[in-house]
């Protein structure tokens, strides 16, 4: 049936399983929750949510979209992964200069799968937790589009407007990351290693990979 509060319907999904399709664009003024134990799947049908408030996952979510004309959400608070969290064939946007999109805490998982995840002077994505990037995704950031703590990470796609690891990375033939002017494109904090196989990798008047310490 129906059911007109996305949190209300996260709560009957929570229960019965089903996959939750969101039939009109809509504003969430209300926090968003899903709570640990919980599996639950949202297909934004082409729709579009914007919200003012907390987007927090404590347990397994999912958000993508089947339509032809894929839809996105807009928020202007930073979305907290505690859980296991996919985001695939959406686009998610802070509107919030000052904060970051997803902030991924650590033994948390997050996959981002043809995926566009904007920020404006934060970074796209925090993560402290296991990361895996897929398919063609878009990181952009006025800043720097990722900060990566918690885990090694394989490019193989995909456009980044810069990075930053403490963690091994190896980068491939289709991965693009650019930095903006002023910011390095990759920056290697502590004793990391890069492994460049491939791919493009530009800093204007920046530097393209900076090494703070020692690695490879």
């Amino acid at each position: 049936g129906r059911i007109f509060s996305l949190q209300d319907a996260i709560d009957t999904a929570t229960i019965t399983g089903y996959e939750i399709y969101i039939e009109r664009d809509f504003e969430a003024s209300y926090p968003i929750e899903v709570s640990n134990g919980a599996n639950i799947v949202i297909n934004l049908n082409g729709h579009d949510i914007t919200t003012g408030n907390n987007i927090t996952n404590n347990g397994t979510l999912k958000i993508y979209d089947t339509n032809t004309e894929l839809g996105k959400i807009v928020t202007s608070r930073t979305i907290e992964n505690n859980g296991s969290l996919t985001i695939e064939d959406i686009t998610i946007r802070e509107n919030n200069s000052r904060n970051n999109t997803i902030s991924s805490i650590a033994n948390s998982s997050l996959t981002i799968k043809d995926a566009t995840i904007e920020a404006q002077n934060g970074y796209a994505i925090v993560s402290e937790g296991e990361l895996t990037l897929e398919g063609i995704y878009n990181l952009k950031s006025d800043h720097v589009a990722l900060n990566n703590t918690g885990s090694e990470l394989t490019l193989e796609s995909g456009l980044i407007q810069g990075l930053k690891t403490n963690k091994n990375i190896v980068i491939n033939n289709g991965a693009t990351i650019i930095s903006n002017s002023g910011y390095d494109a990759v920056t290697l904090n502590g004793a990391v290693n890069a492994t460049i196989n491939g791919g493009t990798i530009s800093a204007p008047n920046n530097t393209a990979i900076y090494n703070s310490s020692a690695g490879t």
